[in-house]
């Protein structure tokens, strides 16, 4: 115990300080630790409000800045141009005039990448409101150390999830720079995929300072890496082509590609192929079940961290980690709709080759799926039987307790 008046540390039991003979006032522990606690919190609220007013400082001027820059830049070796190209895909005035008018000639395809560009502006309008609900949060609420974890996590999670929403559309653009380069020779910089790949790197290094408890619980991590896993996948669908062709003999045409926004514009078309539109459908179930799994996996951890608190544990805790487990079942479901998704690239691939080469067995395109979605859906399926195994049983025993 420290003298207020020297400072010298004397024995816990002392009454009088050894040095200056001052009165020592005695603290209970109890009080010691509840001081600390609101310290913690305090300090907790500060660290908050200071993220919460640098991300929405930050996404105010990206928010002005990236509708004047360019979205890409196209550039032709065998035709000898350069052009950049606007938020509407329609070429700039510095470009060279043999350039392309507009970068993406598919009308249906140009709608569709443009609608999801007018979504990613409208999630900059989310980023800003999050940043504003967690200032006045940490301002005018007051929580206990056992909230403030629950809503921490609540808050770090919102912010990735909005961050996935925003890169969605940008990311778009990778994919058809993949698709142009194969079957046109057109090397595209996809100028605001980097721009908003840059601004979202700033953002989760704000999102990572709001604090979480670090003793977390092996069924916490577990359902971290569920809730992690699925975000990637999510990312990653626009980025990667879906399957790609290539004509045998091999000089006998170009390559093709099939990114995800081709596969689904296409499959939207009023004049879509069956086979197409049975692709898409595999996708959009694809991209449904893995944002549900985002979701159960938010909830799962929400009712993790109650029932860490024994003061704040309920039935609906309880509930939510029983529910969270379905993670396996959803995660089953995109490994069986991915085996589904192969075999209509095979009928689509046969399509193409009776319309196309005429009935000649000896000039066909050879088609690949890509087995990357698949490769995350099974990783998925493995942490989720972790996770059930660590969580089910006892969950079903507190619960059968309490009714």
């Amino acid at each position: 115990m420290n003298c207020e008046k020297c400072g010298n540390e004397n024995l816990s039991n002392s009454k009088f300080c050894q040095d200056c003979g001052t009165l020592l006032k005695f603290i209970k522990k109890e009080e010691l630790s509840i001081g600390e606690g609101n310290i913690h919190i305090e300090q907790n609220n500060s660290e908050m409000t200071k993220n919460g007013f640098s991300i929405l400082i930050i996404t105010v001027i990206f928010s002005l800045l990236v509708t004047e820059l360019p979205i890409a830049k196209a550039t032709n070796n065998e035709e000898n141009y350069s052009a950049y190209y606007d938020i509407y895909l329609e070429k700039l005035e510095r470009s060279d005039p043999e350039a392309p008018r507009e970068l993406i000639s598919d009308n249906e395809l140009e709608s569709f990448y443009l609608d999801r560009i007018a979504k990613t502006q409208l999630n900059l309008a989310l980023v800003i409101l999050v940043s504003i609900f967690s200032i006045f949060y940490s301002n005018f609420y007051d929580p206990n150390n056992e909230t403030q974890n629950l809503v921490n996590t609540l808050f770090k999670k919102i912010y990735i999830v909005t961050i996935c929403l925003l890169l969605y559309g940008p990311l778009s653009l990778i994919g058809i720079s993949f698709e142009k380069y194969v079957e046109e020779g057109i090397i595209i910089l996809p100028l605001i995929s980097i721009t908003y790949i840059v601004y979202s790197i700033i953002i989760l290094k704000y999102c990572n300072k709001i604090k979480i408890e670090e003793n977390r619980s092996m069924a916490q991590k577990k359902i971290n890496v569920i809730f992690e896993t699925a975000v990637c996948s999510i990312l990653v669908i626009p980025i990667m082509p879906w399957f790609c062709a290539t004509f045998i003999p091999l000089d006998g045409g170009d390559g093709l590609v099939y990114s995800e926004i081709t596969i689904l514009s296409e499959g939207k078309s009023q004049y879509a192929i069956y086979e197409m539109g049975k692709l898409a459908k595999n996708l959009e179930s694809m991209i449904f079940i893995l944002w549900s799994i985002v979701l159960v996996s938010i909830l799962g951890e929400l009712g993790l961290n109650i029932e860490n608190n024994e003061s704040s544990k309920t039935l609906t805790s309880n509930f939510l980690i029983i529910f969270s487990n379905i993670n396996t079942f959803l995660a089953i479901i995109i490994v069986y709709i991915n085996f589904i998704f192969f075999f209509n690239v095979e009928e689509f691939e046969t399509y193409i080759n009776e319309i196309g080469t005429n009935g000649n067995t000896n000039r066909n395109y050879l088609f690949f799926p890509n087995y990357i979605p698949l490769i995350f859906s099974i990783y998925i399926v493995y942490q989720a039987l972790r996770f059930n195994i660590s969580t089910l049983s006892e969950s079903y025993k507190k619960l059968l307790k309490e009714i």
